[in-house]
């Protein structure tokens, strides 16, 4: 086009003359700025990362560009332009290693709170080039809150099998706090923090919980209702199986508030015979333990 070939000729005029050494500048609290985006920091040992922060989001990554692809989600096939679905083959760490590494990483840095949730074998691949930066496991961590198990249900979505109407919605969504940790043979790649969370006061460590029986009523009755919506509801169902169920928590927060409730939650992991013959991740479906009531997560952000 127009004007290109100019403009390629003075950037190469601008690359000849560029120094054969790289500045730097020191960090400090002054000069680190806000909101961070893509900082290039280099180690005392030489080595670089890159850091992105902003008010709900911190990340450090080994390498500039990191996309983390889940082992399933390869198995599906296509997982960069082309590629056959296969297992990942080059992950020489074991869970025992990366769970160490995680771990002792939580506790240098003062997030001893959080509990690992899950471990699955993951890679992470650079964009454009769709190289292999290295193959491990990513290790998520939930905040722990008493009474309930950490659980990180923000990594999976509704069922489609299920159908509920938007009149259903009276919250907003908060999303959920998570940490990850993307680790290989080569230690840690990624790193992020996501939605940092800060709790202010208990209001009642005593809630009463409906019981158990109640609740399987419930969530009989949920998806019951969710199924009839559906025009196809045989189809969609299609052997619609509950894997798990986790007693954890939800932030509710009430519209227009500033501030959310941790409510104890029943979580509902769902799937399909051919959803597990394709690799699709489950579905999550939350009860709200107190009242037997489904949870809507997707209100406004």
């Amino acid at each position: 086009k127009t004007g290109q070939i100019e403009e390629i000729a003075r950037l190469k005029e601008l690359l000849l003359k560029a120094t054969d050494f790289d500045t730097y500048i020191p960090l400090t609290v002054t000069n680190v700025g806000f909101p961070i985006i893509d900082r290039v920091i280099k180690m005392s040992d030489g080595s670089q990362a890159y850091v992105f922060c902003t008010q709900n989001y911190f990340e450090v990554r080994r390498h500039r560009s990191c996309n983390i692809q889940l082992e399933s989600w390869v198995l599906q096939g296509d997982a960069t332009p082309g590629e056959e679905k296969h297992m990942l083959k080059n992950i020489s760490i074991t869970k025992s290693q990366a769970t160490s590494i995680g771990s002792n990483l939580l506790s240098q840095i003062g997030l001893d709170s959080f509990a690992l949730v899950s471990l699955e074998r993951a890679r992470a691949t650079e964009s454009y080039t769709y190289m292999t930066h290295g193959e491990g496991y990513l290790l998520t961590y939930a905040p722990r809150t008493e009474g309930c198990l950490p659980c990180y249900y923000d990594a999976y979505s509704d069922s489609p099998a299920l159908l509920f109407s938007e009149s259903d919605e009276e919250t907003e969504k908060w999303q959920q706090e998570c940490i990850q940790i993307l680790v290989t043979e080569e230690g840690i790649l990624h790193f992020s923090w996501t939605s940092p969370k800060e709790n202010v006061n208990l209001v009642n460590a005593n809630v009463e919980l409906l019981p158990f029986d109640r609740i399987q009523g419930a969530i009989i009755n949920v998806i019951d209702d969710g199924i009839s919506r559906r025009s196809d509801p045989e189809r969609s169902l299609n052997n619609l199986l509950i894997s798990r169920m986790v007693l954890s928590s939800y932030l509710i927060k009430p519209t227009g508030n500033d501030f959310a409730y941790v409510v104890p939650t029943w979580v509902i992991f769902l799937t399909t015979q051919r959803e597990k013959e394709m690799h699709i991740d489950q579905t999550v479906l939350l009860i709200n333990a107190l009242d037997g009531s489904r949870i809507c997560r997707w209100g406004d952000q």
